[in-house]
């Protein structure tokens, strides 16, 4: 019995996560799941008046620039530092 209500809820999460995804085709491009090392200058229109962040540059930092955000990221800590969309 347990062990068909664990087969379930796992089937049904599948499902779920797959519809919630097809709700956001903007998100499914390929370009959002293997970021290249960017910098903000490159993706201007996320930041308001085109103008990014004054953020002291740090080795553990990286600018990366996806087609609908772009993200400052901490090598240390794994985490995002800053996001625009």
């Amino acid at each position: 019995m347990r062990v068909a209500a664990l087969l379930a809820l796992t089937l049904a999460g599948t499902v779920v996560s797959n519809l919630s995804w097809a709700r956001f085709p903007q998100f499914a491009n390929t370009a959002l799941l293997t970021p290249e090392p960017t910098s903000f200058s490159q993706c201007p229109q996320f930041f308001a008046n085109g103008t990014p962040p004054a953020i002291t540059p740090r080795a553990q930092f990286q600018e990366l620039c996806y087609e609908a955000f772009a993200v400052l990221h901490s090598g240390t800590t794994k985490t995002p530092v800053y996001v625009a969309q």
